[in-house]
């Protein structure tokens, strides 16, 4: 057996007299065990062997604990070594043509041939992987080496089709770009999405007038498998935690709670007000007006928004505006609806608006807030509408969509259009003119009036002194008396200066008065000093 220096001693005995000058030198020869496979070290004992559940192989071929909030991702090997015992259960092959047997060969597990064909064939080996990896947003990959294997230089085959012989591999019947004959081991790695993957091995022998060949795969390691050999250990992404037992993998945060640091164990709640709405958040959202539904996954605002000063209340209700709009330009279709989000296709998220370009569907907005510039005018304000989904090339603080809302009690419905800006691939302007827009209408929009009192009644009515939607009080008309109203305040200045005008009259005539009597005695006393006939 091998022992823990990766060496074994083999003892050699004389089948036949013979004469030896140094006979201790056959008795103990140490030779160099076979490698470890990959994700394998070697016991004590020498025998090679995996880590324990809960435990990966470090550089120095050490079992070490997996860290908390780290996870070990599973490695699949096939046709690495022959100590290695591997399940070939997800294995198959087949032949056509002239074949000299059906099925690829395993040659002492460390690789394995398409085998010696005499004929024309076709023939492939196929193997089965599962790749839970890429739900993380971590690539995984298939990688192994190849060649052909020169058998026979003779040109005996009989047939038609292609005269070259090669080899392709193909992903779920898919082809991938690699050297078709290649002589000398190549080495190739492709990446592989999440799901279930059929790899295929396709071997073709033409009638090659270089001779016969065998098709040689080797080293075939799949990274990020549900099952295999743990070697690695990474910290979890943020917006994920460590998954249970082996920890080959971590399990996104759930919508309605968020995790931004990587290496972590725990999932946290999004605040009051805030939500989260996919799985694997590192964040949290705030809602118009902090309203959430039960689990905080999504805002509840009814499509209503409110903005409140001091004790002035502006609503605005798009209910009305209900429905799909299209907004169609040269290169691609917006799609949008201000209430509703909808899914555009099975890998799609719901979204309020959608970008359509030939037959790619983009989520553009998830969540929609609302800006009001200016209190004081309320019948032009902004829709802001965001998505999870940036594009690469947008800064994640630009990427927004806005829709200019103007109030026009006019317009009815309206219908949103591009923005007369510059169109930008990361943000997007439209304007919307509406009567829809404008605000709901409350006390503080309305003014009381009220008619003359005519035959003992009179009307109140409401009129609008802002644009406002909404029914205004209904005209009402009320009993009042015919009898002139007294001003009493005025009635007693006028009183007054009545008064004051009639006394001064009096003290004007009574001045006169005295003034003539005066005349009158002094005229008496005239006539009686010079006589009637001088007069």
């Amino acid at each position: 057996n091998c022992n823990s220096n990766a060496t074994t001693q083999a003892s050699l005995s004389l089948i036949q007299p013979v004469i030896c000058n140094n006979p201790t030198q056959l008795s103990h020869l140490n030779t160099t065990c076979i490698a470890c496979p990959p994700g394998y070290h070697r016991l004590m004992t020498g025998v090679c062997a995996t880590c324990t559940t809960g435990y990966h192989l470090d550089e120095q071929h050490r079992c070490r604990q997996i860290e908390p909030g780290n996870y070990s991702p599973f490695r699949e090997y096939y046709f690495y070594s022959p100590i290695a015992t591997l399940a070939h259960d997800s294995i198959s092959s087949q032949c056509r043509g002239d074949c000299s047997h059906m099925h690829w060969q395993i040659v002492n597990s460390s690789q394995v041939e398409s085998g010696f064909h005499y004929g024309a064939v076709d023939t492939t080996l196929t193997l089965t992987t599962e790749i839970v990896l890429n739900r993380m947003h971590v690539a995984s990959h298939v990688k192994f080496s190849y060649y052909l294997r020169k058998i026979s230089d003779k040109y005996n085959i009989a047939g038609t089709g292609s005269h070259v012989s090669g080899i392709q591999f193909l992903i779920d019947g898919e082809s991938q770009d690699l050297p078709f004959n290649p002589e000398n081991q190549t080495e190739a790695m492709f990446p592989l999405t999440y799901g279930i993957h059929n790899l295929t091995w396709y071997y073709h022998q033409g009638r090659d007038p270089n001779g016969r060949y065998s098709a040689v795969v080797k080293n075939v390691e799949i990274y990020g498998t549900s099952t295999g050999l743990q070697r690695e250990s990474y910290p979890c992404p943020p917006g994920y935690v460590r998954g249970a037992i082996p920890f080959s993998s971590c399990m996104p945060c759930s919508p309605g709670f968020f995790q931004p640091i990587p290496g972590q164990e725990q999932c946290y709640p999004c605040p009051p007000g805030q939500i989260s709405l996919l799985p694997g958040s590192i964040k949290c959202h705030r809602c118009p007006q902090g309203l959430t539904n039960k689990d905080r996954t999504d805002c509840a605002n009814n499509c209503t928004f409110v903005h409140r000063v001091d004790n002035y209340t502006i609503t605005y209700d798009l209910n009305p505006l209900k429905q799909e709009y299209t907004i169609t330009l040269p290169k691609s279709t917006f799609i949008f609806n201000p209430c509703v989000k909808t899914k555009r296709c099975p890998d799609c998220t719901p979204s309020f608006l959608s970008q359509v370009q030939g037959s790619s569907f983009y989520d553009l907005a998830q969540l929609m807030d609302f800006h009001l510039p200016n209190a004081s005018t309320p019948d032009s304000w902004e829709l802001i509408l965001t998505g999870t989904y940036i594009p690469p090339f947008c800064d994640p603080s630009e990427f927004y969509q806005t829709i200019e809302m103007i109030c026009d009690l006019d317009a009815g419905k309206g219908y949103p259009a591009v923005k007369n800006t510059p169109f930008s691939l990361c943000r997007q302007s439209f304007v919307w003119i509406s009567k829809y827009a404008c605000k709901i209408c409350v006390p503080e929009d309305l003014q009381k009036e009220s008619s003359e009192c005519i035959h003992g009644q009179m009307e109140i009515f409401y009129a609008k002194i802002r644009p406002c939607i909404g029914d205004v009080p209904q005209r009402l008309f009320v009993p009042c008396s015919g009898a002139v109203q007294l001003n009493y305040p005025l009635i007693f200045a006028v009183l007054l200066g009545s008064l004051i005008l009639v006394f001064l009259f009096s003290v004007g005539v009574i001045y006169f008065y005295r003034q003539k009597r005066k005349l009158e005695i002094s005229y008496k006393r005239l006539e009686e000093q010079v006589g009637d006939s001088t007069l």
